[in-house]
């Protein structure tokens, strides 16, 4: 026998639980978003540890499960595990600087390193001649100065 909700039969999980989490999107700043999920007290169900927090911009998910589908439901009925999305949105990035024109030195030369934030083609050389260095934002991310179209450099 189930234990059902507010039926009076006996005291079960309240639905209540999408209300108690404060805050489900943030906006990037570089720091560390915590994705709280309130722990049940009595032990009736539990929060899944995996993406319980993240710095970069992204939508990730956290589950809660009952601990006893047998003899608990959720308000709604259901036994299925609860999913709660999480958000952090609009990481603006300032443009890369980039040099017009380089010395030859023999070695390699950097024109735009690699990033967490975005993709970099032809970013090395170490040849003499011109090239065009391309910059491409990750999903989610802004340019600083606005947009989020690929940014292109020539370098002699």
């Amino acid at each position: 026998m189930c234990n059902w909700i507010n039926e009076g039969i006996k005291t079960g999980i309240k639905e209540g639980l999408k209300e108690s989490i404060v805050t489900v999107a943030f906006t990037f700043d570089g720091t560390e978003k915590l994705f709280v999920v309130p722990a049940d007290s009595e032990g009736r169900y539990i929060v899944n540890a995996t993406n319980a927090s993240a710095t970069e911009v992204g939508v990730y998910t956290r589950t809660v499960a009952l601990v006893d589908k047998n003899n608990y439901v959720w308000a709604t009925g259901s036994s299925e595990d609860l999913t709660y999305t999480f958000t952090i949105t609009d990481g603006r990035v300032d443009e890369p600087v980039v040099e017009d024109t380089y010395t030859y030195t023999g070695t390699t030369i950097v024109f735009v390193p690699e990033s967490s934030l975005y993709s970099v083609v032809d970013g090395t050389k170490t040849n003499v001649g011109e090239y065009t260095v391309y910059v491409t934002l990750n999903p989610g991310y802004s340019w600083s100065s606005g947009g989020a179209d690929t940014k292109s450099y020539k370098v002699t």
